[in-house]
């Protein structure tokens, strides 16, 4: 079971990154900011700053949904060092497979904005035992 939680400061700014919150409260004079985060429900007194998004380009044939080397910035591009969040729309297209018998696996659980497959060659797979979630529109 979540217990909720509070936290409290009286003045000054208090500025949480990159954080998945819920049930939380925060009480005091402070401004309380949550940057690049997700509001996951029941959380009271905090400012979630717009997230902004990327699109992501699968390249290099298959792997895993979650190896950084798989994902440019660019159709065909160089690896960003980064996989999708639950705000990035993902590609698949004319540069993400030379071969055919390529498989991506959702090897834990997964998260995108949106999914576009528009121009992939060579009938890939998408697979896994894993959750794939896809939150939302571009």
């Amino acid at each position: 079971a979540l217990n909720n939680g509070t936290i409290s400061k009286t003045s000054g700014v208090v500025t949480v990154n990159y954080v998945n919150m819920q049930n939380v409260t925060a009480i005091g004079g402070a401004t309380f900011n949550a940057s690049n985060s997700t509001n996951l429900g029941n959380n009271n007194g905090w400012n979630f700053l717009p997230i902004s998004s990327q699109n992501l380009y699968w390249i290099g044939n298959g792997g895993n949904w979650t190896d950084a080397s798989h994902w440019s910035l660019s159709s065909g591009g160089p690896a960003s060092g980064c996989i999708p969040s639950p705000y990035d729309n993902v590609f698949f297209d004319v540069n993400s497979f030379t071969s055919g018998g390529q498989t991506i696996t959702i090897n834990q659980t997964a998260y995108c904005k949106s999914m576009n497959w528009n121009g992939v060659s060579n009938s890939p797979t998408l697979a896994g035992n894993n959750s794939l979630n896809i939150h939302g529109s571009p």
